[in-house]
């Protein structure tokens, strides 16, 4: 199978397929492994981003995998791409523009976890863990200026959403009307008294 049937199948962003990974025989010492050691098919979107990886891709393609417009879960691929492989001095820089993302895309196996764009970009910046996997730890220093700068985004973000709400509220205030009542001067009649 070439990559290209293999995007048409991605429809999550888990590592493993559904149903073929089983925790419960992880008992003693192997209580909190991780990875392939608990067994498990590997996922059709963690086989592509493995691909992405060897294929070195460029940044051209990277912004072009991360803008694509067929499948968000194209998009998530990269999104992973970058959590995986860039400079953690890099990554908001990457991924604040996609904060406001609103295209929906349910990551987990089987449905039951839908998110946006923007709220998966947001996990991959806050947290370490992805459905049983590690991404690289991020240095302190730089973590705790993301979160910095996740506020400051969030502050700015109320901010515009309560201009946008006075604005609405004294349109509906005014009786702001997007059209006359009375009909346009070419097709009044005249008449002749």
């Amino acid at each position: 199978m070439n990559h290209f049937q293999e995007l048409g199948m991605v429809d999550h962003l888990e590592p493993w397929q559904r149903g073929t990974r089983s925790l419960a025989n992880n008992k003693g010492m192997c209580g909190g492994v991780r990875g392939v050691g608990t067994g498990g098919v590997v996922s059709s979107s963690f086989c592509l981003l493995y691909r992405l990886h060897t294929l070195k891709p460029t940044k051209n393609q990277i912004q072009n995998t991360l803008n694509h417009i067929d499948s968000p879960y194209i998009r998530g691929i990269g999104f992973m791409y970058l959590r995986y492989t860039l400079d953690p001095k890099k990554l908001w820089k990457w991924f604040s523009r996609y904060l406001k993302d609103d295209e929906p895309i349910d990551v987990r196996a089987g449905g039951g976890n839908e998110m946006t764009i923007g709220q998966l970009v947001r996990h991959f910046l806050e947290n370490i863990e992805w459905y049983d996997t590690l991404f690289p730890r991020i240095p302190v220093p730089i973590q705790k200026e993301v979160r910095q700068q996740l506020t400051e985004y969030d502050k700015k973000n109320q901010q515009n959403q309560k201009i946008d709400k006075n604005v609405i509220n004294n349109i509906n205030v005014k009786g702001f009307r997007t059209r006359s009542r009375s009909p346009c001067k070419n097709s009044r009649r005249h008449y002749i008294h």
